[in-house]
C-alpha cells in the first residue's frame, strides 16, 4: 500500500473572512510540496460539514487516508497554531 500525504483542509461558510483565505493560499505556497491545500464551503457542504462534526466556523483541519487526525477550531486558529499544527505533518 502506497501511503498518502496528508491534506490541510480549511473548512469555511459563504461568510469567511478573506484572513483565513490568504492564510491558506500562503500556507499552500510554503508547504504544498508536502501538503496538499483545499478548501470546503460547509454553506453548500452541510451534509458533509455535519458528517464531519464541523460544528463552529472556521475549522483548520488535517486529513490523512480520509480521516481528520488534528484540527484548530475557532478561536484556537490563529495563524500561529496553524502553521505549528501543519509542521507537525509537513
Amino acid at each position: 500500500m502506497v501511503p498518502c500525504r496528508p491534506e490541510y483542509t480549511r473548512l469555511y461558510s459563504s461568510a469567511a473572512s478573506d484572513v483565513y483565505r490568504r492564510l491558506v493560499h500562503e500556507f499552500a505556497e510554503k508547504y504544498g510540496a508536502t501538503l496538499k491545500f483545499c478548501a470546503l464551503n460547509t454553506t453548500k457542504a452541510r451534509r458533509l460539514a455535519i458528517s464531519q462534526k464541523i460544528l463552529g466556523l472556521p475549522v483548520i483541519a488535517v486529513y490523512e487516508n480520509g480521516e481528520m487526525i488534528d484540527s484548530c477550531v475557532k478561536d484556537d486558529a490563529t495563524p500561529e497554531n496553524v502553521e505549528a499544527m501543519i509542521k507537525k505533518y509537513a
